[in-house]
C-alpha cells in the first residue's frame, strides 16, 4: 500500500506557510508605510514618491533583472562551482542596494524641501560604499570557505598511488572510484 503523505525530505511548495507569512508581514509593513505617506501628504509629497517608485520598478525589471540573469549565466560558465552562489548573491545584493539608494544619492528630499538642513543629512555615497564593502567581504569569505571545504573533501593522490612495479594499475593506483547511492563502487573502479 502506498503512503500518500509527503516524505519529510521533500522541499516545501513555493506557496507554503512561509510564503503566506512573508506576504502577510510584508504587506502589513507596506500598508503601514503607505498610510503614513498619505496621512502626511503635505510633507511627504506622494506623487513624487509614486514617480520614484514606478521608475525604480521599471529600472529593476528592465535593467537590473536582465543584467543579473546574463551575469548569472556567465558565472555559471566561468566561475568555479564553490564561488558561483556567493558571487551571484553579492551581485544581486549590490544591485538592489544601489537601486534602493538612488533617491538619497540623487538627493530627492533636498529638492522637495529646500532650506531644510535636516533632510538627508548623511554622507550617503560613503555609507553605500561601506555597505557594499561588507557585502563583498562576505562574498570573499563565503567563496574562500567554499573552496577550502571543497579541497578538503576531494582526495589528493598520495605517493603510493600510481602504477605498480609491473606497470598495471591496481586498486591502490589512482583516486578511489565514485560511490553510487547504494554504497557500491561505480563500474570500472
Amino acid at each position: 500500500m502506498t503512503d500518500l503523505r509527503a516524505a519529510p525530505d521533500e522541499p516545501e511548495p513555493p506557496a507554503g506557510w512561509r510564503w503566506w507569512t512573508g506576504l502577510s508581514v510584508g504587506g502589513a509593513i507596506g500598508l503601514f508605510g503607505l498610510a503614513g505617506l498619505l496621512r502626511n501628504a503635505t510633507k511627504t509629497m506622494p506623487l513624487v514618491w509614486l514617480r520614484w517608485l514606478v521608475g525604480l520598478v521599471l529600472v529593476h525589471d528592465f535593467v537590473l533583472v536582465p543584467l543579473v540573469h546574463l551575469t548569472g549565466r556567465r558565472l555559471r560558465d566561468r566561475a568555479p562551482e564553490s564561488w558561483r552562489w556567493p558571487l551571484q548573491l553579492g551581485l544581486v545584493a549590490s544591485g538592489v542596494l544601489v537601486l534602493a539608494s538612488v533617491p538619497v544619492l540623487v538627493g530627492v528630499g533636498r529638492r522637495t524641501q529646500p532650506g531644510n538642513a535636516s533632510v538627508l543629512p548623511g554622507n550617503y555615497p560613503l555609507a553605500l560604499a561601506g555597505v557594499l564593502t561588507v557585502v563583498w567581504l562576505g562574498v570573499l569569505t563565503l567563496g574562500i570557505s567554499g573552496s577550502t571545504r571543497r579541497r578538503r573533501r576531494s582526495p589528493s593522490p598520495g605517493p603510493s598511488r600510481g602504477l605498480r612495479a609491473n606497470g598495471a594499475r591496481g586498486p591502490e593506483a589512482g583516486p578511489p572510484g565514485r560511490r553510487a547511492a547504494s554504497g557500491c563502487r561505480s563500474p570500472g573502479s
